[in-house]
């Protein structure tokens, strides 16, 4: 399952896609893979699967890459 991710204006900057046994998936608009969250640990990783919190920061990680125009 997709989860769009929109900026204020309601263009599409990204999508969470969740995989079955819940761990999760985000990418920015062209699907580039912008980072992990496995619900399990609770931990989210960037693409290069280095932590970068507790808790499921996604959408931080597209609004972030967003901002960049990456």
């Amino acid at each position: 399952m997709n989860n769009v991710i929109k900026d204020n204006s309601g263009a599409v900057i990204g999508y969470v896609e969740t995989l079955p046994g819940g761990k999760q998936i985000a990418k920015n608009k062209d699907f580039v893979v912008k980072g992990y969250y496995d619900p399990k640990t609770e931990i989210t990783t960037d693409a290069s699967l280095k932590p970068i919190g507790k808790g499921n920061l996604l959408s931080s990680l597209i609004f972030r890459g967003d901002k960049n125009g990456r």
